[in-house]
């Protein structure tokens, strides 16, 4: 599932770099619509499973990876354009450390120090922030090809713009999630709820600085 997957998101940025977002749109609308009716097919019949379910995954992506290799043709190993990219890789290795290898990684330390209730208090806490995640990638999936080759002052500009723009939504999703009403809360979260109401100022300030930071 994992190499369609890649396809298809590689078929997405070369999308945005060739400014088709026409493209880009039918690309997710393939990969999700398939998802949603096979997911619905397994939750009826009592089908789902974490396999199920990956597998329901894995065959949408296949079809999105169709449409790109059927769109752009079969990608063709090209060593000297890795040579050519190779200097990219440091810092596009380190920025991914720094964004998301570090949250991994305390995720994992938590689990392994403070225990599986701790961790799942902190995972129920971030559910809320979701929407936030959602955003994040998007903003990054579009602006990086949007911005090749764009003046270094309109891009900082650009740079600033969903800097606030991220920021803000962090700001709204933190309020709404501390004026969460009980009832609401154990309705989203179940019994992680008690746990994790006392963690969202500091979760909700943590993705504000990660927005910030975007």
């Amino acid at each position: 599932a994992l190499m369609p997957m890649l396809i298809l998101d590689a078929g997405r940025y070369l999308a945005f770099s060739k400014q088709v977002p026409a493209f880009a749109l039918s690309l997710d609308v393939i990969w999700a619509l398939p998802q949603i009716v096979l997911l619905g097919v397994l939750i009826a019949t009592n089908a789902l499973t974490p396999t199920t379910a990956m597998a329901a995954w894995g065959c949408s992506a296949a079809l999105g990876a169709l449409a790109v290799i059927l769109r752009v043709g079969l990608p063709r190993p090209s060593i000297g354009w890795v040579k050519e990219q190779w200097g990219l890789s440091g810092p596009y290795t380190a920025e991914w450390f720094v964004s998301a290898g570090v949250a991994q990684l305390s995720i994992l330390l938590l689990g392994v120090l403070a225990g599986l209730e701790a961790l799942g208090s902190i995972r129920g806490a971030s559910v809320l922030f979701g929407p936030l995640n959602v955003l994040y990638m998007g903003m990054i999936a579009a602006l990086v090809p949007a911005n090749i080759g764009v003046a270094p002052g309109r891009l900082l500009t650009q740079a600033r713009g969903a800097a606030a723009f991220m920021a803000g939504a962090a700001v709204l999703l933190l309020a709404m999630s501390l004026a969460l009403p009980p009832s609401l809360g154990s309705s989203l979260l179940g019994a992680t709820w008690e746990s994790a109401n006392p963690l969202f100022l500091a979760v909700g300030l943590a993705a504000l600085f990660n927005g910030i930071a975007a």
